[in-house]
């Protein structure tokens, strides 16, 4: 098998009132990118991120497609091979079509592989893990346009490769609770897990019982093994 890498950019974060603006994959030995027609504005907020502007974008300009076709050729350029996204569940809420594809989440390897990193977004592992996009996929390209995100998180695939082994256990990562070391929301922010569970086990107790973590596969799964640590 082979993985190559998908990014979107959009209007926002929500599928169902946002729209797609950019696609881009790239592999080993190719990458492109494609902006995607949309008809309105686009929030001063998304532009910051990616300073894609309406003109790139506008139906009927030579710069973009429409969604559908943009996405028929993104389906073949993948093929039968594994696409990984760095936070796939983002992505693929804006590519509904790719759902059924093997799919990598660097970002949730990332948790897995990299527990010390200082946080697992694309540009700080780039810099923690100390590798570097191919040149000719990022240049005139800035950080938070799609191919150069592309080129980013292949370049962590590849060091990702080396240290879990293969693909096949990238992808059980990607489905796999993660362990948290340090709790990331709440009046303990910042703390690690064994600390609160050593000095406050009733709050850990409190989360349980309230069930508003209940979605959250990562934080029971900590609650789980913290928990069933103090009580062996």
């Amino acid at each position: 098998s082979e993985i190559v890498v998908c990014d979107t950019e959009t209007t926002g974060f929500e599928p169902a009132v946002h729209s797609l603006l950019e696609v881009a994959v790239c592999g080993p030995d190719f990458g492109w990118a494609q902006y995607v027609e949309f008809e309105g504005e686009i929030p001063a907020d998304a532009r910051a991120t990616h300073h894609i502007s309406p003109d790139d974008v506008r139906p009927g300009a030579r710069s973009c497609l429409p969604r559908q076709e943009v996405v028929e050729t993104l389906t073949d350029e993948i093929g039968g091979r594994v696409v990984a996204f760095h936070n796939a569940k983002f992505d693929l809420g804006f590519l509904p079509e790719l759902a059924n594809h093997d799919v990598v989440c660097t970002w949730k390897c990332a948790k897995h592989l990299y527990p010390d990193a200082p946080n697992h977004k694309n540009q700080t592992l780039r810099y923690w893990l100390g590798v570097e996009p191919r040149a000719e996929l990022v240049a005139g390209l800035h950080p938070h346009r799609a191919l150069y995100d592309t080129a980013v998180t292949l370049a962590i695939v590849d060091r990702m490769l080396r240290d879990a082994g293969s693909i096949e256990e990238l992808l059980r990562l990607t489905k796999a609770p993660v362990l948290l070391t340090t709790v990331g929301f709440g009046k303990h922010k910042g703390r690690t897990w064994e600390e609160v569970a050593r000095e406050e086990p009733g709050y850990l107790a409190w989360m349980r019982r309230s069930g508003n973590w209940n979605d959250d596969a990562d934080v029971m799964h900590t609650l789980d093994v913290i928990t069933g640590r103090k009580a062996a």
